[in-house]
């Protein structure tokens, strides 16, 4: 269920994808404007009648002290087709242009009107003809003066949400961003993609819902769009992170909330494709997967508490889930108080610290986890590694034949042996003798090292476990290896090099394990010590 949960919701994001690019691309307004030129001021606007035919508004707004040009009327409409009238003429009209599809509304759109200086004590007559039937919006703010000081007041006023969502969708990134660079790490806790993909769906959700966005991004429809989407996508991530902080994180009623919010979200862009309905005439639609996730999440807490599940982590987690619904009812609150046109920075902020602060803690558990594992490799370097010539030591070879001990009987063991090492040692001093001790290793390791796992078992006796190649691997090796050490004293001034070595194959008739088999390669061994010794006298 959980992987098929995830396809679809990649899926969806995807249709979301394209239906936001057909708007980017595709969407037409229908905007005549006359040209009509500074302190920035909100006009005292008046309702008069309401033309019940078409259920449009009719807002008078006087216009006064219009002095210089570049003075411009602005105000914000929401799902609502304009119309603006002077002395009984239209000087401004903005409706979605009729070839449109997918789409009924123009969005939540600023209006911008320039003002001519012989309008002064006069009235503009600004009709507002809602796009649904039975969704009513209060009347807007109307803004006079230059454009300039209209955008910094616009600013102001959502500052505080724009910050906290920028900062938001930030750290939701790097989240994400942290969880891919470290995806092969065991000890990384991966349920972190998910808190950064909530966080990012709610950080885009509260930007794009701010009339300052959409004043940057002017006529298009597509940004009205975004919030919709984003809401019904939320449930989703954010469950998947909180189950996996129970003990009961495969029951399948964790399911509920993915399965709800992907069923209402491709509802949702069934009806907006169709053109049936806009995402906003099933708002309350969309939200109801973020109310069942809460019900959901509060039942198995309360479930996991009973059970004696006393978990420090899932309480502090809850805490912060209580913070972000008081947030969220605050939100809605202001939402509908406002006339459906503002929202608040309440949620904003309980997401922005609820994330930091579960996020801050995953990542130095993380860490925690990441210095410790390193501590245990480091400890199995040192028990199972020669410090100085970092190959495999005796310890590391018996845990690797006891591996094997079931089924050996590909396996060749060779055993190496330098000479020369004490003369070296008696005359040049130990640091010479422990670098001729490197020197042949490297050569050791060019050679048997290619074909198999090579040890040293001590002083100056080395092992080579070769799994399969057989003896005619090892024989073409220690040709090379001879060849190798020819060359290393054709260049030598003070030491001869000399490596024996002998090699045997497992055999089940005579060898009880593989250090049987080391023996017989051991002896074999010795007899090649007495040749070279002999060929350097």
């Amino acid at each position: 269920m959980a992987k098929v949960l995830r396809k679809l919701y990649i899926v969806l994001v995807i249709a979301f994808t394209a239906l936001f690019i057909y708007y980017a691309f595709n969407f037409h307004m229908t905007e005549e404007i006359e040209t009509a030129g500074a302190t920035c001021q909100i006009m005292n606007a008046k309702v008069a009648d309401t033309v019940s035919s078409d259920h449009s508004v009719n807002v008078m707004v006087p216009v006064e002290g219009v002095e210089e040009e570049n003075c411009h009327l602005m105000f914000y409409s929401t799902h609502n087709c304009v119309d603006i009238y002077w002395r009984g003429e239209c000087i401004y009209s903005m409706k979605p242009a009729k070839r449109n599809t997918f789409v009924k509304t123009p969005g939540c759109v600023w209006n911008d009107v320039m003002l001519k200086e012989d309008m002064n004590g006069d009235s503009l007559r600004v009709v507002l003809t809602p796009v649904y039937s039975g969704i009513k919006y209060g009347a807007p703010k109307f803004y006079v003066g230059a454009k300039r000081k209209i955008v910094m007041k616009i600013l102001k006023a959502d500052f505080v949400t724009v910050f906290f969502g920028v900062i938001l969708v930030v750290i939701g990134f790097i989240f994400i961003i942290y969880i891919l660079l470290n995806r092969k790490n065991s000890e990384v806790d991966k349920n972190l993609a998910m808190l950064g993909l909530f966080a990012v769906q709610i950080g885009f959700w509260k930007i794009c819902d701010t009339s300052f966005f959409k004043l940057l991004f002017y006529g298009h429809p597509m940004i009205s769009q975004l919030p919709f989407m984003a809401l019904a996508m939320i449930p989703i991530p954010y469950v998947c992170f909180l189950r996996e902080l129970h003990s009961s994180k495969d029951q399948k009623i964790w399911y509920i909330p993915g399965v709800a919010g992907i069923g209402v979200a491709y509802l949702a862009l069934f009806l907006q494709y169709t053109g049936i309905l806009d995402f906003r005439q099933i708002f309350r639609l969309i939200l109801l997967p973020i109310f069942i996730s809460a019900i959901i999440v509060a039942i198995m807490a309360v479930r996991e508490l009973r059970n004696g599940q006393d978990s420090k982590k899932l309480k502090g987690h809850l805490a912060g889930f209580g913070l972000i619904v008081i947030g969220m009812v605050m939100d809605f609150g202001t939402y509908a108080v406002s006339g459906r046109i503002r929202t608040s920075a309440f949620a904003i902020l309980g997401f922005l610290t609820y994330t930091i602060a579960v996020g801050a803690v995953i990542l130095r558990d993380s860490r925690a986890l990441i210095k410790a594992g390193e501590g245990v490799e480091i400890a199995e370097t040192l028990v199972y590694h020669d410090e100085l010539t970092g190959l495999l030591n005796r310890a590391a070879f018996m845990m690797d034949i006891g591996s094997v001990v079931s089924d050996a009987t590909d396996y060749v063991v060779a055993v190496l042996d330098l000479n020369n090492l004490k003369k070296c040692n008696d005359t040049y001093g130990h640091e010479r003798g422990d670098q001729y001790i490197k020197e042949s290793v490297e050569i050791i390791q060019k050679t048997f090292g290619t074909i198999g796992h090579c040890y040293r078992m001590g002083g100056d006796e080395f092992y080579c476990l070769i799994p399969e190649g057989g003896l005619s691997a090892c024989k073409e090796q220690k040709e090379a290896l001879n060849r190798l050490v020819k060359e290393y004293n054709k260049n030598s001034t003070n030491i001869i090099m000399g490596i024996a070595c002998g090699y045997a194959r497992y055999d089940s008739r005579i060898d009880y394990d593989l250090n049987a088999t080391a023996k017989r390669a051991d002896q074999l061994m010795y007899e090649d010590k007495k040749r070279i010794k002999k060929d350097q006298k």
